[in-house]
């Protein structure tokens, strides 16, 4: 549906101004090819305090999501020790992506 995620584009840039697209692509979800520490990386800059409250929520979201954790991550109050500690574990190699099912192929016998 071109027409919706073009509307949506539109309504969320003109609620959100520049951070519109990141709030889409949140909404959206990281791509399966960029599933990976290096993409998860990239997420991690918007649990900064410097991110808007939207991005953080979506992001900390998102990194719930495919990892199982929250290393007590609070979008609403930020605190610098927990991005450090996804930073930290991130660059350790010590996050492992979680499988996230998926509920239409769920339905169907293999």
């Amino acid at each position: 549906q071109p027409d919706k995620a073009k509307n949506l584009r539109a309504e969320l840039q003109n609620k959100f101004g520049a951070d519109g697209e990141k709030i889409l692509e949140l909404v959206v979800g990281l791509p399966e090819s960029a599933q990976n520490n290096e993409g998860l990386m990239r997420l991690v800059k918007g649990l900064d305090a410097n991110a808007a409250l939207p991005i953080r929520v979506l992001t900390a979201y998102e990194l719930t999501r495919l990892t199982g954790e929250t290393n007590d991550y609070q979008p609403h109050a930020p605190v610098r020790s927990s991005i450090q500690q996804w930073r930290l574990r991130l660059a350790g190699g010590k996050v492992q992506l979680s499988t996230i099912n998926d509920p239409i192929a769920e339905r169907y016998a293999k």
